[in-house]
């Protein structure tokens, strides 16, 4: 049956949206084909367009961090082509040591011979000080800026071992994980308030999901801990300091007493040492009860107490040696999953009294109790003046060992919540077996931060500064420059080395001389020609390691450039073939348009 309709044309209406279909995909062939690219905005591929972006980035970053090796093969270059002649001067040096040395010549024509010498010192200073990559002087750094070159570095060896391996040991030990982010930060601060490592954590909702970790360089000893020994300190902030970290990122430490925030921070890196100093200085009892010592400021004083800030020593020793005792003495009674326990339970929501009472199975319903229990005297019939702490203390904790607490293996001999293999003596050998590297933070002007490995040797003679046997020093104040190249697309991909400074006076020339000793004078240079080879040999090392990271890089930007063509790139044989289609559909749908608005005419010959 034919119908005929003049108001609503349904032949045009098809043809009209058949040839809007037919225009929009022309005009998207034809821009695919004129921008080259088969993706143009995320409407044509969302999924496409994020995985080719991110690829561009990487390739992007990677084209810069080529240029960035290639620059630093220029600067390390430059640097190279100095030392070389350094060398020069050090080998004519050398000859006229050599020449001054023989018997032939008084000591007037020493004298003249000790002028070129004289000249050659003063020219290797003069190289040293003027060699530069542009701006940047190659040789020499100012005192007191090191800590911004080398911070960078430094945050990365500290995520990479202790912050990591710490992780690892709180989880171990407690159970707990940290989570948000912790930030790095090297400061001077007040430099005699003794604070060396401290936690800002910024919270929200009761968690801190953001915490800044502070070491304040200033607070950190030359040679010596705070136990009159030769060992380090710092990684047992660090990971004292872990602690802190990672409860804050579970619970809100608030509402905590601060014995137990203190207290299990120090256990688990074992604190014998500080209990030893503060039981010689303040006396054991006075540290657990009250006394003329301790004052009010003893443990048994810091029950339900929060948010104490020590400022004596007396108030030092109760919180962190009288916390680390009960932690210790609470172990004892929970047993290995005790404190795990408390702080599964804090991190549902509970309180400490709670979380207490949970884990003692209601021998502690609350902190009272617990101080109650830990306080009772009477035990021992010889001693019936000494609580169960003090009793325990003494026969299970070693006061004769300085136990630094140092990141390794289980101490298992007394069952001790701690981790512990270093021990510290008094020559400063350190023994170890982990494959982490120690950093000693000094303040002394020449030796600002060293690095050097576990079982290195090492002292500190007058001024400070560090001397190692068969290590090299990372970086020594004004000694020489760390110096690193971004050699990635993202951020702490990048390489680093020591440019060392070579005057005259680091060099061991400043009191070489032909006049009366022109023996000592080849000694010294021979010295200093070995002193430049090392450093011309790793200088070589890093060009030979730039150049494999640029072949890696191009690689890398060439594989990556290709899968992205791939995914965001015209197909031009596909795109033809779909204009040439869409484009005969067009002109197909545009005369069938024509013909399908003449219908209605039709409707005018029933009219006549």
């Amino acid at each position: 049956m034919i119908v005929l309709r003049i108001v609503t044309n349904i032949a045009s209406i098809n043809s009209q949206r058949v040839l809007s279909n037919a225009s929009s995909a022309v005009n998207n062939a034809m821009e695919k084909l004129s921008s080259g690219l088969r993706i143009n905005s995320a409407k044509d591929d969302a999924a496409g367009l994020q995985i080719s972006t991110k690829l561009s980035t990487q390739i992007n970053g990677l084209t810069v961090a080529k240029r960035n090796a290639n620059d630093g093969i220029s600067m390390l270059q430059v640097a190279e082509g100095a030392q070389q002649e350094i060398t020069n001067a050090l080998q004519r040096m050398r000859e006229l040591a050599i020449q001054a040395s023989n018997a032939t010549y008084s000591k007037s024509d020493r004298k003249a011979l000790n002028q070129e010498f004289i000249q050659l010192k003063d020219e290797i200073d003069h190289i040293n000080e003027d060699t530069r990559f542009g701006d940047k002087n190659l040789f020499q750094t100012s005192s007191g800026s090191l800590i911004d070159t080398v911070e960078r570095d430094m945050a990365k060896a500290l995520q990479k071992t202790w912050l990591s391996e710490s992780e690892d040991i709180i989880k171990k030990q407690f159970g707990i994980v940290g989570s948000g982010s912790l930030k790095i930060d090297f400061e001077h601060l007040d430099g005699d308030g003794g604070t060396a490592a401290y936690v800002k954590p910024g919270y929200l909702g009761g968690k801190a999901v953001q915490m800044v970790m502070v070491i304040d360089k200033d607070d950190f000893p030359d040679s010596a801990s705070i136990h009159d020994d030769s060992s380090l300190a710092l990684n047992e902030t660090i990971l004292h300091e872990m602690v802190h970290a990672t409860m804050a990122a579970n619970f809100d430490l608030t509402n905590l007493p601060t014995w137990f925030i203190e207290g299990t921070a120090e256990s688990i890196r074992g604190a014998d040492g500080r209990l030893k100093t503060d039981s010689a200085n303040l006396g054991l009892a006075n540290v657990i009860n009250d006394g003329a010592a301790g004052g009010n400021n003893s443990l048994n004083d810091l029950q339900g107490v929060t948010g104490f800030s020590p400022s004596t020593g007396a108030e030092i020793a109760a919180v962190y040696s009288g916390g680390y005792m009960a932690l210790r003495y609470m172990h004892s009674k929970l047993g290995d999953d005790g404190l795990q326990t408390i702080m599964s339970e804090l991190t549902k929501g509970q309180s400490f009294d709670a979380s207490l009472n949970t884990a003692a199975s209601g021998q502690w319903t609350n902190e009272a109790a617990f101080f109650t229990d830990m306080m009772t005297t009477g035990d021992d019939a010889a001693n019936p003046a000494k609580t169960r702490l003090q009793l325990y203390v003494e026969a299970e904790m070693d006061l004769t060992n300085l136990d630094n607490g140092a990141l390794g293996g289980r101490d298992a001999s007394r069952g001790e919540i701690r981790e512990n293999t270093m021990q510290g003596t008094g020559s400063g050998r350190l023994d170890g077996t982990k494959g982490f590297r120690e950093y000693l933070i000094l303040n002394d002007s020449d030796s600002t931060i060293a690095d050097f490995d576990v079982g290195a040797t090492y002292n500190t003679p007058s001024g400070g500064e560090i001397l190692l046997e068969d290590y090299d020093v990372g970086v020594k104040g004004a000694g020489g420059e760390f110096v690193s190249l971004q050699i990635g697309a993202n951020s702490q991909q990048f390489i680093g080395f020591t440019l060392g400074s070579f005057n005259s006076k680091n060099l061991g020339l400043e009191q070489a001389e032909l006049i009366e000793q022109p023996q000592f004078a080849i000694f010294a240079v021979d010295d200093a020609l070995v002193i430049v080879d090392k450093q011309r040999a790793v200088l070589g090392a890093s060009m030979n390691r730039l150049d494999k990271t640029i072949n890696i890089l191009e690689n890398i930007v060439e594989n990556s450039s290709a899968s992205r063509a791939r995914i965001r790139d015209t197909d031009f044989a596909t795109q033809t073939a779909e204009l040439t289609k869409m484009q005969i559909t067009q002109q197909a749908a545009t005369s069938l348009l024509a013909q399908a608005n003449q219908v209605p005419q039709l409707a005018l010959s029933l009219l006549q």
